[in-house]
């Protein structure tokens, strides 16, 4: 999984970041894969991708779809997620501001092919003004683009 992500936009993104190492868990209900790159300047992507299991009461794909229901409603953190087109089955993606009672924005993805699902977030340091969450919304749809591409589904 980590192997999508590329490597210039790590840089770009991450000056000095350190390498995205993959977890692995394997559950009931899902096998999960999570790469995560931090910076020394309190910046981080983490990619998680999800491979959702027939559960008994839905389909593998049922499930993977119910998951991204429940989190779109969850929110990112409080902001609503907006449909991004030509991502696999389906995908949203949302973007926090730095403001006094968030003081660590961040832009995150959610995209589904068949039983999985992909989340990117990209955790930005917000002193830097620049580091607007539109500034980065491509980047990350970008990176759940690639992930959602390369998986294979049952």
């Amino acid at each position: 999984a980590c192997a999508v992500v590329d490597a210039a936009l790590v840089e770009r993104l991450l000056a000095g970041a350190t390498d995205g190492q993959p977890e692995s868990s394997a559950g009931p209900i899902t096998d999960s894969t999570t790469c995560t790159w931090v910076s020394p300047g309190d910046r981080s992507l983490t990619l998680v991708v999800a491979r959702h299991q027939h559960s008994g009461r839905r389909s593998a794909t049922g499930d993977a779809a119910n998951y991204i229901d429940i989190s779109r409603r969850l929110r990112f953190d409080g902001a609503p997620y907006e449909s991004v087109s030509g991502v696999g089955d389906e995908a949203w993606s949302a973007g926090t501001p730095d403001t006094a009672t968030r003081p660590r924005p961040g832009v995150g993805a959610l995209a589904r092919r068949a039983n999985v699902v992909v989340e990117v977030q990209y955790r930005f340091d917000g002193a830097d003004p620049a580091a607007a969450p539109e500034r980065h919304r491509a980047d990350v749809i970008g990176v759940a683009r690639a992930a959602i591409d390369a998986v294979e589904v049952d």
